[in-house]
């Protein structure tokens, strides 16, 4: 029986602020094989992939913080998108970049807002933000600094929110627990 290769575009892995994609990557672009550490923001073969775990806020510890480890690598991509750690991949650098790793969460109080989207509108995020008759709608975030839009990113729970803040300022305070209400 003849065999015939047949290309298939690699699968989207997630979406940051609204329309930019990041891809699985695979072993010799074969689908049934991806490489589970591997993303790039080509859809097409590309050499310039990435791996999440030369990333500088990438903490080996935190996959266990998440029922999957891909749910940690989404927020730790869009933190690192927003620190700049990313630029020599993507197609024009991140434009909006800025060093949010010098701030910690006292200092940063003043400087950063979220905005929390669910389905029934938007919240603005606090640092002792529960939410917790919302909890089950989040559908995304966005993050400002100074009043200037940075990055949004879709998030589904109050700890996403929290980890990713926490990813994004590396303040190296995730938390095994689970989410009090």
């Amino acid at each position: 029986m003849p065999y015939e290769e047949v290309y298939v575009e690699p699968e989207v892995f997630m979406e940051y602020n609204e329309n930019q994609k990041i891809y699985h990557v695979y072993v010799n672009d074969n689908i049934d094989f991806p490489l589970h550490y591997y993303y790039s923001f080509e859809n097409e073969d590309c050499p310039d992939c990435f791996d999440v775990r030369e990333l500088p806020l990438y903490k080996e510890e935190y996959k266990n913080c998440f029922q999957c480890k891909e749910d940690y690598f989404k927020l730790l991509i869009v933190a690192s998108i927003a620190n700049g750690h990313l630029d020599e991949y993507l197609e024009k650098p991140y434009h909006l970049v800025h060093d949010f790793t010098i701030y910690k969460s006292d200092s940063i109080e003043k400087s950063i807002e979220v905005i929390v989207k669910h389905q029934e509108g938007e919240d603005y995020w606090n640092w002792n933000y529960t939410m917790s008759d919302r909890s089950e709608n989040i559908q995304s975030i966005e993050v400002f600094f100074h009043g200037s839009y940075k990055i949004g990113l879709p998030v589904k729970n109050v700890r996403e929110i929290r980890a990713f803040i926490d990813i994004l300022l590396d303040l190296n305070s995730l938390s095994f627990e689970e989410e009090k209400h």
